[in-house]
């Protein structure tokens, strides 16, 4: 009897995950829904036919009190607090985003890649995939997608770029910036949950820049490919003369601004490394909110930005608003992961997944099993990290994987789902824009993201020794 009710509970976890997933892949779900309903469910459903709601106190034979967590402590209210920090870096990165808008820093860039590249389409291309990459560095979402696309890819068009390589151009270079967005390390520091966070914070960012060389070498080589053949027609004119009123406004210092944060986050790494050369502890990681208000700071007074105290406070009130909803999907992740670590399921769910993932803990495995599972990041599937991906790190280190190693295989697929997933909402904005398909995108580019995979995942694994199995 006891058997059977465990393997009704495992096969019941096991179809929540698979309709959870199957809703969100056929957009028939939100996945601001699906994840903190499969995150209580699966806690649940482990803990039948004994379900604790609400905290217990337990006495001892000695006559010491416990309290014993129920669900909605553990895993509802510890899953929303966990996020905290990502929720506030990404404010404080929506708000840097709106003070470069304000100031017309991001515009400023694109359009000093127009004038460079207005003689060659290749040298459109590059310049758009590099300036895409420098505002993705610390801004993101879709208003700054449509903010770049509106100027960038009419420009490559009219440079003799197709539609379908402009698209795919920006997408690359968004992806790339995406790498060092200090904003998006909080997620995984808070996904990691490492004992020591300015240990977990080095870890993290120091994987950012062999991650970014890889991803850089094979996107330059896909799009030269692409684009080196591109018949070349020159249309620009209407560019030169918006040239002309933004660099009133922005000036040479300020064009910089995007990469104030990155550069702050990398010089506590470095202060870190050089610490720990001289045998003391890591001890001068910056906190992300801090790099973030300093290239706040950096971006009002390097511009002639009137009204700088008002335009900082303004950026914060719309930064929040811009960021409502990947806040609510960032809280249902940590309902999603806090469930999946719910001690009951780990107990239930970790015998089959040791079973099934056990093969992939020699290094050849790990590097060619999750580079052929890439697409599963797509259509926010299972390997998403804004999905149920982000349970990845604490079920795997369940069963004996080095949370690292799971860092590094999400980080390595999730390239795919930052240029090629048809689900984004900047992906269907930019295909509408240039007139083609998500799918189309997705179909060209899915070649690029097995390599990248593989290639990180090679790198991690045999180039810089990250361990596959451990703490």
């Amino acid at each position: 009897m006891f058997e059977f009710l465990e393997s009704a509970r495992l096969a019941t976890i096991v179809l929540l995950f698979a309709v959870s997933v199957g809703g969100m892949m056929s957009r028939k779900v939100s996945a601001i829904v699906a994840m903190p309903c499969l995150g209580v469910g699966a806690a649940l459903v482990a803990q039948l036919p004994y379900v604790a709601f609400f905290d217990v106190q337990a006495v001892s034979s000695s006559g010491d009190i416990t309290v014993v967590p129920g669900i909605f402590s553990s895993v509802i209210v510890a899953g929303t607090r966990m996020m905290a920090s990502a929720v506030s870096a990404v404010v404080f990165g929506a708000a840097f985003a709106r003070v470069l808008r304000h100031a017309k820093i991001d515009e400023a860039i694109v359009v000093r890649a127009a004038e460079f590249g207005s003689h060659k389409p290749l040298a459109a291309g590059f310049a758009f995939f590099f300036a895409s990459a420098l505002i993705a560095t610390s801004v993101g979402g879709l208003g700054a997608v449509i903010m770049v696309g509106t100027i960038a890819l009419p420009a490559m068009i009219s440079s003799g770029i197709s539609p379908l390589n402009a698209a795919v151009v920006l997408l690359l270079g968004y992806n790339l910036g995406g790498i060092f967005n200090a904003a998006n390390y909080a997620v995984f520091l808070a996904i990691l949950n490492p004992a020591d966070a300015s240990e977990g914070m080095t870890q993290i960012a120091r994987m950012s820049l062999p991650i970014g060389g890889v991803v850089a070498a094979i996107s330059i080589l896909f799009l030269y490919v692409r684009l080196r053949e591109t018949i070349l027609q020159r249309n620009w004119d209407p560019l030169r003369k918006r040239a002309e009123r933004t660099y009133r406004d922005v000036g040479v210092a300020a064009l910089i601004s995007p990469l104030v944060p990155v550069l702050i986050v990398f010089g506590g790494v470095l202060a870190n490394a050089v610490a720990s050369s001289n045998g003391n502890a890591p001890r001068y990681t910056i906190p992300i909110e801090v790099a973030l208000a300093c290239g706040i700071a950096y971006a009002l007074f390097a511009t002639r930005t009137p009204r700088k105290w008002h335009v900082a406070s303004a950026s914060f009130v719309q930064g929040a608003q811009d960021t409502s909803g990947p806040i609510v999907l960032f809280l249902g992740l940590g309902i999603l992961i806090k469930g999946f670590q719910d001690p009951q399921l780990q107990v239930l769910v970790f015998p089959s997944l040791a079973r099934v993932a056990g093969a992939l803990k020699s290094p050849a495995a790990f590097v060619v099993g999750f580079s052929l599972a890439t697409p599963l990041v797509l259509y926010r599937g299972p390997l998403n990290t804004y999905g149920i991906g982000g349970a990845l790190p604490s079920l795997l280190g369940g069963i004996g994987f080095s949370p690292l190693a799971a860092i590094w295989a999400l980080r390595a697929v999730g390239n795919l789902q930052g240029f090629g997933d048809p689900t984004n909402s900047f992906n269907i904005w930019i295909a509408d824009f240039v007139g083609v398909s998500p799918d189309e995108i997705m179909k060209l580019l899915l070649p690029v993201g097995f390599l990248m995979s593989f290639a990180i995942l090679a790198l991690a694994v045999w180039g810089l020794g990250i361990p596959i199995v451990g703490s």
